[in-house]
């Protein structure tokens, strides 16, 4: 128990230190990460636009960051089953009733399921397995 105690000592440490030593590499590093999560986040911003509700852009990045925050505290492998209920639980006074499922369904392919699949057909392609999908 000491010795994980010790760690976090020690890794509470490093981080002040590189914080305090490295500002310029840390905001780099901060905006970097705002870059690659903002077109993630936008993509339930831009379905409701194609839905045609109008929504604020910033409302909802928050309520998806929300999201992603309270998911680290769900003891469900991979908060599946959660994400999507608390999607829609966090957008349900902005959709329509009738739009909310669709919405919470097109939310998910486009940010889960579709990066899965075009990843596992890459490294099928990468790793020179094709051979696999074109067997009948």
């Amino acid at each position: 128990m000491f010795k994980v105690l010790k760690e976090i000592r020690i890794s509470k440490e490093k981080l002040l230190d590189f914080l305090k030593n490295k500002k310029l590499f840390a905001l780099a590093i901060i905006l970097t990460t705002v870059v690659v999560y903002i077109p993630n986040y936008s993509i339930a911003y831009m379905i409701l636009k194609g839905l045609g509700i109008n929504v604020s852009y910033a409302e909802t990045i928050f309520r998806q960051v929300f999201l992603l925050f309270a998911a680290f505290f769900f003891p469900t492998p991979g908060a599946e089953g959660i994400i999507e209920g608390g999607f829609s639980v966090l957008f349900y006074a902005s959709v329509p009733r009738y739009l909310i499922g669709m919405f919470t369904v097109l939310w998910r392919f486009i940010t889960y399921h579709l990066v899965v699949i075009v990843g596992g057909i890459l490294t099928l392609k990468i790793l020179n397995l094709t051979d696999i999908i074109k067997e009948d």
